[in-house]
């Protein structure tokens, strides 16, 4: 008897090589787009008011992501495979446990955040690499009026403003999947990763921190931006984009603390983590010393 589908895989490769070659080009095209894939996401809602319109919003970024071709991980079964006991998970927690410390894959976890005040919102995002353990870009939107009825309550300022959210969601999507997509949107003109640091100052003077941050900003080598810079009465926080590692900085920052009259141990304590620096001074009344530059102090 003849095997019909002998005669039949002849006659596609040697009558139709126009079809085999297109099947195998769009082969090819799929296979392609599989390998280009970009890195998984997890997306961590840290609201801390309104969760609701915290929750929608980052729904919004969530589809917008997906749209753009990235894979967004189930953030409750994620963190069960880690081991991770999602209804106590907070930032640090998370980013400190030894489980994603030591995950394999490449995720790369979105903080989203939602803040309302005085009828107006604002959102903000930051993205932390695990396979760097570092913070790598940043972004926000600026604040946008709410619509707020006369009595209006948190289930009602939800949806009078779900548009609102919505877009806002889909704004930062865009912006955060674009920067994550451009091949040196996180790196320097030498490939290495930009890392956004949190840097946190508590009871500095105003001369104190400005001295501080000129050697940080116009001295320390590989200094990128600052963004985000806030001040909560003795606290002045901001994020530092630097693609320098977390040991120079910290050498970096203490020369240039000495350098302004600041001992350590005494006068300020030094606490680096991951993507994070804390620096608070004890001696509050302690007047700092005016010094100039000198760039070959940090090598």
């Amino acid at each position: 008897m003849i095997d019909m589908r002998i005669i039949f895989i002849k006659y596609f490769i040697f009558k139709r090589p126009a079809m085999i070659f297109g099947l195998a080009f769009i082969c090819y095209f799929i296979l392609a787009q599989a390998s280009e894939a970009r890195t998984n996401l997890l997306i961590v809602d840290e609201s801390q008011q309104y969760q609701g319109i915290g929750k929608d919003f980052s729904e919004a970024a969530k589809t917008r992501l997906s749209r753009m071709g990235y894979t967004i991980l189930n953030k409750t079964k994620k963190l069960q495979a880690l081991g991770i006991i999602e209804n106590s998970v907070t930032r640090n927690s998370l980013l400190q446990s030894n489980a994603i410390r030591i995950a394999a894959d490449e995720v790369i976890i979105l903080f989203t955040n939602v803040m309302v005040s005085r009828n107006k919102l604002r959102v903000s995002a930051e993205a932390y690499s695990v396979a760097a353990q570092s913070f790598i870009l940043s972004w926000s939107l600026p604040s946008e009026e709410l619509y707020v009825p006369e009595n209006c309550d948190e289930a009602c300022l939800r949806i009078n403003n779900d548009r609102l959210i919505s877009r806002l969601g889909e704004e930062i999507g865009d912006s955060i999947g674009n920067m994550l997509a451009r091949e040196n949107g996180v790196t320097d003109e030498s490939g290495q990763t930009i890392a956004a640091i949190e840097i946190e100052l508590i009871d500095f003077t105003d001369n104190e921190k400005l001295q501080l941050l000129d050697l940080m900003t116009n001295e320390f080598p590989k200094f990128y931006r600052v963004s985000k810079t806030r001040i909560y009465g003795p606290r002045h926080t901001l994020t530092y984009h630097s693609s320098a590692n977390l040991m120079d900085l910290h050498k970096w920052i203490l020369v240039s603390l000495k350098q302004i009259g600041l001992t350590p141990n005494v006068d300020f304590d030094l606490i680096i983590s991951a993507g994070r620096i804390d620096i608070r001074k004890n001696n509050i009344m302690l007047v700092p010393k005016n010094q100039t530059g000198d760039t070959l102090r940090f090598n």
